[in-house]
């Protein structure tokens, strides 16, 4: 795990992110690189964050080996550095690799995982485990991803672990099997998230792409753009990837926690008075039934509100979070590059602090990586990690 931030003004753009990785969700280690300078003509920068390799070749191997092999081409947006990205992949998954799964792989994976699921399968199991199936006919959606031969060797695996199951209940075991394997290759694959970010060539204010990185089998990969934006109507873009909660928590005076449990709260409060007042009116003798029968109708109009007093809660709390956000953007459309440099630096401090105090693993801390692009100036850091001391290594930065 990690958080990283991305704030960019008209003048300037910042970009930090600390340097922990997280090993199988029980162990973390420091000094992982995440953010690194792309290009300085024009002015680039790119942050990764979730999972750290592809192919089992660390990303930050493959950054700077990308940089390199773009560094005498015509490359002048970020949309065109992402498009390069893309190729770059494609072409190295075909000839480098340490880790490769074929389809196959996947389906004895995924068919292990739920064997003892399957195995234990009776006719009232089996709905239970497809009602929410039934109306997708996966064989036709998806057939054209999987080849026949896999299909077969899927409907064989089926036959060796329901041998009792009638045709009928192998074909809708088979086609929610299908949904299901679709859905944890193409969808629930671990993914990368990556940001490019910096100054087009023929433009003066800043732009960014972000877009997630998904390993499916064999060479196939998905690029999916989840997000671009450029400074122009909005005078500041402010961006945390990964876990975001804490700086979510600065920029608009309240978490989604705590968001959640006041509006629960409201919308319990209001069905126990409403549910109080009822119990009132039915347990007071002195009035009379036809009156009674009248306030239930009255009140179960009352009831009958709750949507627009709940959706009244929501505008209120979200005119706090948009004021607080506004607020706050504000006064850093006007931060010089030092102070957003500083501010992007101590918003990730912030997050480490928060989880070194919290139960579970610390999943960010570490070391962190802080940069500014500008137009002018390009590609500058103010902080940065070194695995070695500088003053031995002088050939590094003689390169």
């Amino acid at each position: 795990m990690t958080s990283e931030i991305l704030i960019m003004t008209p003048s300037a753009i910042a970009m930090a992110a600390d340097s922990v990785v997280t090993v199988n969700n029980n162990k973390t280690y420091e000094g992982v690189n995440k953010l690194f300078m792309l290009s300085n003509n024009p002015p680039m920068g790119i942050m990764i964050f979730n999972n750290s390799e592809f192919l089992g070749i660390p990303y930050e191997t493959i950054i700077k080996h990308f940089r390199t092999k773009i560094i005498d081409e015509n490359v002048n947006t970020v949309t065109e550095f992402r498009e390069k990205f893309r190729e770059y992949l494609e072409t190295e998954t075909k000839k480098n690799f340490l880790i490769k799964h074929t389809l196959k792989d996947k389906i004895d994976i995924f068919i292990r995982k739920i064997n003892g699921d399957i195995s234990n399968f009776n006719e009232d199991t089996l709905d239970e485990w497809m009602k929410n199936n039934k109306e997708l006919n996966i064989f036709e959606e998806y057939t054209h991803i999987f080849s026949e031969e896999l299909l077969n060797y899927l409907n064989n695996q089926i036959d060796m672990i329901s041998p009792t199951f009638l045709e009928e209940e192998k074909k809708l075991l088979f086609n929610t099997i299908l949904k299901n394997l679709f859905i944890e290759v193409m969808i629930n694959a671990p993914f990368t998230g990556v940001a490019i970010v910096g100054f087009d060539q023929d433009k003066l204010l800043p732009s960014f792409t972000l877009f997630h990185v998904k390993y499916l089998y064999e060479d196939k990969f998905t690029l999916e753009v989840l997000e671009e934006d450029s400074i122009g109507k909005k005078r500041v873009i402010f961006l945390p990837l990964a876990q975001t909660d804490v700086i979510e928590s600065f920029l608009n005076g309240i978490d989604e926690h705590t968001e959640y449990h006041l509006k629960t709260y409201f919308l319990d409060m209001f069905r126990r008075y409403h549910a109080a007042l009822i119990n009132i009116i039915h347990e007071d003798d002195i009035i009379p039934p036809e009156i009674i029968d009248e306030l239930d109708r009255v009140m179960s109009m009352v009831r009958k509100q709750e949507n627009i007093l709940v959706t009244g809660f929501d505008d209120m709390v979200s005119g706090i979070k948009f004021n607080n956000r506004n607020q706050i953007l504000d006064y850093i459309t006007s931060l010089p590059k030092e102070e957003l440099s500083n501010l992007a630096e101590s918003l990730i401090n912030v997050t480490s602090l928060k989880r070194k105090v919290q139960d579970g693993i610390e999943t960010v801390g570490g070391d962190i990586d802080v940069a500014i692009i500008t137009k002018n100036d390009g590609f500058v850091w103010t902080k940065r990690k070194h695995y070695f001391k500088p003053e031995l290594n002088p050939q590094f930065f003689n390169k």
